[in-house]
C-alpha cells in the first residue's frame, strides 16, 4: 500500500514509532483519523522487512473512507478579502517584482512597504524587520505591525511572490531568464 501524504500533514504523519493515539499530541492533530491506518501499515511493512514478530496487543483502528488532502483551514475574512482582491485585480504582483517595479506604488499601503523593502534590500527580510518599517513608515503601533507584516507575508506567498524560508521572505527567481 502506497499512501499519498496528504498536503499540509505533519513530517510525523503515517510514522510507525511517532504515531500514538492515546499521546495528547496525536489526539489533538487534524490528521490523526488518516496518519493512524497509515501508521499501522507502515509498522507492518517495517516488521516484515526486519523479521519482527507481531506484538501481543492489536491496536484496533479502521481506515477511514475518505482522506482529504487539506485540512479544514480558514483565513481571517479580513485576509480572506485581501487574498480575493489580489486574485481578481491586475496585478502582475510576480512580473513587477521581477523587473524591480512595485505592484502596489500607489494602492495597498502595507504591501507596498513589503514590495518596497524586498525590491531595494535585495536580501531576505524577516516578518519583525517588515513590522518595524510599517513601524517607522505607517506610524501603525508594534503589535498592529506585527499583525500586518504577517497578512502581507501570507499574501506575497498566497500570489507566489515570495518564498519564506526559516523565517526570512525573499522574493521568487526569475525561471524564465
Amino acid at each position: 500500500m502506497s499512501s499519498i501524504i496528504p498536503s499540509y500533514a505533519p513530517g510525523c504523519f503515517g510514522s510507525a514509532i511517532a504515531f500514538q493515539k492515546t499521546e495528547l499530541t496525536c489526539k489533538s492533530c487534524s490528521f490523526m483519523g488518516n496518519c493512524g491506518p497509515v501508521a499501522l501499515h507502515s509498522a507492518e511493512l517495517l516488521r516484515a522487512k526486519f523479521g519482527i514478530a507481531e506484538p501481543a496487543f492489536k491496536p484496533v483502528l479502521k481506515a477511514p473512507e475518505v482522506v482529504e488532502d487539506r485540512p479544514a483551514f480558514r483565513v481571517p475574512q479580513r485576509v480572506q478579502k485581501l487574498l480575493d482582491k489580489l486574485d481578481n485585480g491586475n496585478f502582475d504582483v510576480v512580473g513587477k517584482l521581477q523587473r524591480g517595479e512595485n505592484p502596489f506604488d500607489k494602492t495597498m499601503p502595507t504591501l507596498r512597504v513589503a514590495c518596497h523593502l524586498l525590491i531595494r534590500l535585495k536580501r531576505p527580510i524577516d516578518r519583525e524587520t517588515l513590522a518595524m518599517a510599517y513601524v517607522s513608515h505607517l506610524n501603525l503601533q508594534p503589535d498592529t505591525a506585527r499583525i500586518y507584516a504577517r497578512v502581507a507575508i501570507y499574501a506575497l506567498t498566497h500570489v507566489g511572490a515570495i518564498i519564506s524560508n526559516d523565517g526570512l521572505i525573499s522574493m521568487k527567481e526569475n525561471t524564465n531568464v
